[in-house]
């Protein structure tokens, strides 16, 4: 399916964003903001998480959280938030 195959992409766009390559980690957090399936934005939001210690991505993470778009989303959003902000899990 289509949904299926924008979520394959999303996880192989991880290795992108390992590379530092900027326009990877954008597509993947447009996916994870506006994609209209939720696997899709579960699966982008999951491969952000290589991005490592990242204020603004785990700001990011926060706001997807609080959108509340599905559960699975929002378990993927407080993932990254834990990758993003180290201190994240003594707060």
């Amino acid at each position: 399916s289509v949904r299926a195959v924008r979520a394959t992409a999303a996880r192989v766009l991880a290795g992108a964003v390992r590379a530092g390559m900027p326009q990877a980690r954008e597509a993947l957090l447009a996916a994870a903001a506006d994609d209209p399936d939720a696997g899709v934005r579960s699966a982008a939001l999951d491969s952000l998480c290589v991005a490592g210690a990242d204020a603004e991505l785990a700001e990011f993470a926060r706001a997807q959280f609080e959108v509340g778009y599905s559960w699975a989303v929002m378990a993927s959003a407080a993932g990254l938030v834990r990758y993003a902000d180290p201190d994240a899990d003594r707060a």
